[in-house]
């Protein structure tokens, strides 16, 4: 989940403006709720088949890279199609991440609730923040974003390896506060690309780009905002085990 910049916004740096309707904020919220409402069916949909779940994550994940790329091209291609892009993309991540979400709950009952509140609130105060210019989305905060991503998944990939050998970093089973830490790391990581992506929306519909970047403003979100929300629910899940 971790990358240069969201990748629906990979490479999007001169947007068309030759749109007859141009974006707005309700639009870009309106399709982001859709979204979410289908990546639900997405989830609802991979619990009631049989195959098995670690070959659908797998056929998930390149589904959705391969979403992510015909979503961006089809924007200056074939706007038409963007939004069944989309769509998809949406319900292939409900795919992957309902059923960890589902688990959750039901080892925790409540959490999902609890976290959905907790996210509302880190969205809040981050759009508050930038609002009122006290955050503001900079070459310099790009630049430590990226740096603290690739050290983050450095740091993750060494704890892997020496878990092999019975001398990982991070273990929830022998000392927890490793193991919160990195979880809290990954929400704040998740933040800077929160604000990376609402300084994208602004741009957008500041500039009057056209209606169809309402489409990979909602994804981008989508993605940003699930990545968070399931962070936090690691977060709650650990402070209920103590």
């Amino acid at each position: 989940m971790f990358r240069r910049k969201n990748p629906i916004f990979k490479d999007v740096n001169d947007f068309s403006r030759s749109g007859i309707t141009s974006a707005s904020y309700l639009g870009i919220a309106s399709k982001l709720f859709l979204e979410i409402i289908v990546m639900v069916i997405g989830g609802f949909f991979s619990l009631n088949i049989g195959s098995s779940y670690f070959m659908m994550t797998i056929l998930g994940f390149i589904g959705i890279m391969i979403m992510q790329t015909l979503m961006f091209r089809s924007v200056s291609t074939n706007p038409s199609f963007t939004k069944y892009y989309a769509l998809i993309y949406a319900f292939l991540l409900g795919m992957i991440y309902f059923g960890i979400i589902v688990i959750f709950e039901a080892a925790y009952p409540g959490i999902v609730l609890s976290a959905l509140v907790a996210l509302i609130s880190v969205v809040s105060a981050t759009c508050f923040l930038m609002a009122t210019g006290l955050i503001k989305n900079s070459s310099r905060l790009r630049k430590m974003t990226l740096l603290v991503s690739f050290s983050f998944i450095f740091i993750i990939m060494i704890n892997y390896i020496l878990s092999f050998f019975s001398m990982g970093i991070f273990s929830y089973a022998t000392s927890l506060m490793p193991y919160l830490t990195i979880s809290i790391v990954s929400i704040l990581i998740g933040v800077l690309y929160l604000i990376q992506d609402i300084d994208m929306c602004f741009r957008i519909v500041d500039g009057n780009y056209d209606k169809v970047y309402e489409w990979t403003c909602s994804s981008a979100l989508l993605m940003t905002l699930l990545w968070i929300f399931l962070d936090l629910l690691r977060i709650l899940a650990i402070f209920r085990d103590n």
